[in-house]
């Protein structure tokens, strides 16, 4: 029997402090007995999802994959990868919704549930040309659920707020891609290495402090950090990247890593986390007139080379050669 006909699964790809959560809903209670069925508003393969476009507050993003292709794109000028880490599941989230319930057989006056304009517009198409259009509306009452209907369908049913809150994230704050993505409370030192200059900026007693030359450091010559180190931290702990150059490339393929500069590369950052593996990425010149550096982690922690924009990390070689020192 189609497991979708006996349990009422839907993943919710949630962000919570940097993580994707998943969230289930069943219909199975705690004495083991199977609740009556609801319905879908549609539902369609995930693994022939091939488009999603979610509009949502005055925003819309697009993702799209080519045919066999595992890869999902954030649609632009140019295009981006997604990140992965906070995109996965999400082709299955939007593959199958199951409505809560249906109030109504025919919408009279849609505009009393916020469908007329639509609060959100989600279309969804499959390789094979089928595509499905939502719209959800205002949250219900009890604040628990939020109206929607199907594009084609008169009916009026509820999702849970709480999926929709997640369907309409991609619109407002898109995963564009990243190298990795560390939880700031967990990091203790980064040291940054630009050509012959390196400083260290490492934390204590709660305060971020910064110390020229390599490790180890003598914490009576260090002084405070800048205002401006929280933000190139937050960066540090997420670099975005631009462009996927090659899938694969491991630590022992030292000749393939010269042709992109690794063996000698213009920045490397390493950085600590407490109770954690360290992390270290680097940065080489990029394709010849072009504003980029090709970036890669070391370990194989992640085994793919990629472009990122030097207009966006504007500056961190001089994290280096010039210390952000709080005046």
């Amino acid at each position: 029997m189609n497991v979708r006909l006996t349990i009422l699964m839907v993943v919710v790809v949630a962000i919570a402090g940097g993580a994707w959560a998943v969230i289930e809903f069943t219909d199975i209670v705690s004495r083991g007995e199977v609740k009556e069925e609801k319905p879908w508003l549609f539902s369609i393969d995930e693994g022939t999802i091939s488009y999603i476009q979610v509009t949502h507050g005055g925003k819309s993003a697009e993702y799209a994959r080519d045919a066999g292709s595992h890869l999902w794109m954030i649609l632009g000028d140019p295009d981006y990868p997604v990140f992965q880490q906070k995109w996965g599941g999400t082709p299955l989230l939007l593959s199958g919704p199951r409505v809560n319930r249906g109030l109504r057989e025919t919408i009279t006056n849609p505009a009393d549930y916020g469908l007329d304009p639509p609060e959100s517009i989600v279309r969804v198409a499959d390789w094979d040309g089928n595509t499905f259009e939502f719209h959800m509306g205002i949250p219900t009452p009890d604040g628990a659920n939020q109206y929607a209907r199907l594009v084609g369908d008169d009916a009026l049913y509820t999702l849970p707020k709480v999926w929709a809150d997640v369907v309409n994230r991609l619109a407002l704050d898109p995963p564009y891609g990243r190298m990795f993505d560390l939880e700031l409370e967990f990091i203790t030192v980064v040291e940054v290495n630009a050509g012959d200059s390196t400083a260290v900026y490492f934390l204590e007693g709660g305060q971020w402090l910064v110390s020229e030359g390599p490790p180890p450091v003598d914490i009576e010559k260090a002084a405070p950090a800048s205002g401006e180190w929280a933000d190139w931290l937050v960066m540090l702990a997420a670099p975005r990247i631009d462009e996927i150059v090659e899938q694969q490339v491991m630590d022992r393929e030292t000749e393939k890593l010269a042709e992109y500069g690794f063996d000698n590369p213009a920045v490397r950052v390493v950085i600590a986390r407490r109770g954690q593996a360290a992390v270290e990425f680097l940065l080489a010149d990029g394709p010849p007139g072009t504003d980029s550096y090709y970036s890669r982690s070391v370990n194989d922690i992640d085994e793919k080379i990629y472009l990122m924009k030097k207009s966006r990390l504007e500056g961190i070689e001089t994290l280096a050669s010039d210390p952000l020192v709080s005046p």
